[in-house]
Order: C-alpha cells, then sequence, then structure tokens
C-alpha cells in the first residue's frame, strides 16, 4: 500500500496475479480489514465506477471467488 500511495500512475484495479488474485482479493482471504478499506478508497478515489463494477465482481482463475467469497468466508462485515 506505502508503494501505490507514492506511485498515483499505478491503478489498483489492474493489479492482479497470475491466479487472478486482484489486490482486494488478497485483503480479504488475510482478513486485512485496514488494508481492504485502504484499498477500496483508493479505487473510489482514482477509477471510475464501471471499472471499480468490474474490479469487484473480479473471480479468481482457481476457484472463481470474488473477493466478496473470502471477506464473507473470513467472516469481515466492513469488507463484505
Amino acid at each position: 500500500m506505502k508503494e501505490l500511495e507514492k506511485n498515483p500512475a499505478v491503478s489498483i484495479v489492474d493489479i492482479i496475479d497470475h491466479r487472478g488474485y486482484t489486490l482486494m482479493h488478497m485483503a480479504c482471504f488475510k482478513n486485512l480489514d485496514e488494508i481492504g478499506q485502504r484499498i477500496m478508497q483508493k479505487a473510489l478515489d482514482t477509477v471510475t465506477d464501471k471499472q471499480i463494477l468490474s474490479w469487484v465482481n473480479f473471480k479468481t482463475k482457481d476457484d472463481g471467488f470474488a473477493a466478496l467469497h473470502f471477506a464473507s468466508f473470513r467472516g469481515n462485515i466492513s469488507l463484505i
């Protein structure tokens, strides 16, 4: 997050690993509430509503889960 905050040219919604995990997937999977909140705020501040809609519904290649699935598995109401 610190590196992303230093470099506003990097689009947070375009960071996806080879398995199809976005930063939001990883924050929800690891139950990192504060980081998840910061990731969401950066997305809201820097990308269009259409990009956010696609990003929050993006599914992993491994299991077809959206970040919301991981947040719900962890019972993290604030990330849900």
